[in-house]
């Protein structure tokens, strides 16, 4: 017997439209959905960096950056990729490189200097490891050059509020 027979195609399609309100997952309606097909859209070679203080090669790097980009510095965004962990504490992941693809640090070769996020959690509980999948972690974005003693260590920064699969 039909649950649905007695009522109306519109009741019904109101009522899938109310449940799939209801359970749909948490949305980042206020995260800016930012892609690497976007992030890394550009060359940023390191070699061509020629400075020799912490903050002339901060300045150069920063000039590689396009100004499309340099915009999203303090935006709250969602970025989706790759977990790899750095630092870990009682069991959860507090410092992680979001990466464009899984292949290009372990398996493959490195990776550019534009297709990784260096990610730090908010939380003080930190965020939980899930590797070999992609995730979406959502928070503050920072963007210039990070230098640390004289050499490159990336371009974009994330201090992570949440993370979903």
């Amino acid at each position: 017997m039909n649950p649905f027979r007695s009522l109306s195609a519109a009741t019904v399609l109101a009522a899938w439209m109310a449940a799939l309100t209801l359970t749909a997952p948490a949305s980042a309606a206020p995260y800016l959905t930012v892609g690497f097909d976007r992030l890394s859209d550009f060359e940023f070679d390191p070699a061509k960096v020629t400075a020799t203080s912490d903050a002339g090669v901060r300045a150069a790097g920063d000039e590689l950056i396009p100004e499309t980009l340099r915009r999203l510095d303090g935006q709250k965004v969602a970025i989706s990729g790759f977990m790899l962990p750095l630092k870990t504490q009682d069991g959860v992941v507090t410092e992680l490189l979001l990466m464009r693809t899984q292949m290009s640090c372990c398996f493959g070769g490195t990776p550019n200097t534009n297709e990784w996020v260096i990610v730090r959690s908010a939380k003080k509980n930190g965020i939980k490891s899930l590797m070999d999948t992609v995730v979406t972690i959502s928070g503050t974005l920072k963007v210039g050059t990070l230098v640390e003693g004289g050499v490159i260590s990336g371009i974009y920064s994330l201090e992570a509020e949440q993370m979903t699969r």
